[in-house]
């Protein structure tokens, strides 16, 4: 909602209070998923940030300025919203608690997620499937194709 590359620029903005920004790719447009069509076009960027936080702080942070923002983080999920910022990756670590799960579970059917990250670390290896994004990228556009084509032939 709003001026969405503003608000990209502001969500980065902070995420450098919170440690060094290393990487950061392009903007991304994309058709939202599963929202009604009225909605807009998000725009996505990945960036890879380097801090001394612990993931579950810094998520209580993320959400924080989220709501700062004007993001209801309890409602907005499939609802256009200014800002939505996941932790995706944490090193090769893989967490499961109650509130932050990393990998992100669906990062790898997102090709908003995959495009962008496989532009700035398509040999990171994803540490649950032990598959390199750019290949997980790949992956996903095949099954994509695939499934378009059995839809339409």
């Amino acid at each position: 909602m709003g001026d969405r590359k503003y608000f990209i620029k502001k969500g980065i903005s902070f995420l450098e209070t919170l440690g060094t920004i290393i990487a950061e790719s392009s903007l991304y447009e994309t058709t939202p998923i599963g929202m009604d069509k009225s909605a807009n076009n998000f725009i996505n960027s990945v960036v890879a940030l380097e801090s001394k936080i612990e993931p579950e702080k810094l998520l209580t942070k993320i959400k924080h300025f989220e709501s700062s923002m004007g993001r209801d983080t309890k409602k907005s999920h499939m609802m256009s919203r200014r800002i939505d910022i996941d932790i995706v990756f944490v090193e090769n670590r893989i967490i499961n608690t109650f509130t932050l799960k990393v990998p992100h579970p669906e990062a790898v059917n997102r090709e908003f997620v995959l495009e962008p990250l496989a532009e700035i670390f398509p040999e990171y290896i994803h540490p649950v499937y032990g598959i390199q994004i750019s290949e997980l990228l790949r992956k996903l556009k095949r099954d994509k194709n695939a499934k378009s084509e059995k839809e339409h032939p």
